[in-house]
């Protein structure tokens, strides 16, 4: 990675409040928290350049249907999901994460869940499900409040 894209990139993670962010050498090498992903999805819309936003969410929120497991699995039709996933083998076994910024009237809710050693990629998918179930399960019995920005010690946000 370039210089200025690690600059350009630090820049954004500092935008978007990440604590945890770094980079060296090549993008993939970047390490990042859930925290710093959900707070990423949740304040996604003033992070992308208005004339790109559209185009962003629309990615992000039509993902192929055999792509859309775990949280969109669960918060649809309830929520619209704008969502990033990935999965690839480790040396503990499976690395399955995703985060997604869910949307209806009133609310807004980013969560990120990243898991590793995983015996298999279900598996993964299957904790990101419980997961997800278990936090939209307080989201609907939460009275919606007013909020700016993520939480600084929570990696998950509701508006």
């Amino acid at each position: 990675m370039t210089t200025s894209a690690m600059v350009a990139c630090t820049g954004l993670a500092r935008r978007a409040r990440m604590t945890d962010f770094s980079v060296r050498g090549f993008w993939a090498n970047a390490q990042i928290s859930a925290a710093d992903q959900a707070r990423f999805f949740f304040g996604m819309d003033r992070l992308i350049p208005r004339h790109f936003r559209g185009y962003a969410r629309g990615l992000l929120s039509g993902i192929a249907g055999y792509e859309s497991w775990g949280i969109p699995a669960v918060a649809r039709p309830g929520w619209r999901v704008f969502f990033k996933g990935g999965w690839r083998g480790t040396g503990l076994g499976q690395l399955v994460h995703q985060v997604a910024r869910l949307e209806r009237p009133h609310q807004t809710f980013a969560l990120a869940v990243m898991t590793d050693g995983n015996p298999s990629m279900g598996y993964g998918i299957t904790t990101i499900q419980g997961i997800t179930a278990r936090l939209l399960a307080t989201a609907r019995s939460a009275r919606p409040r007013l909020a700016h920005s993520a939480p600084a010690d929570s990696a998950a946000a509701l508006r």
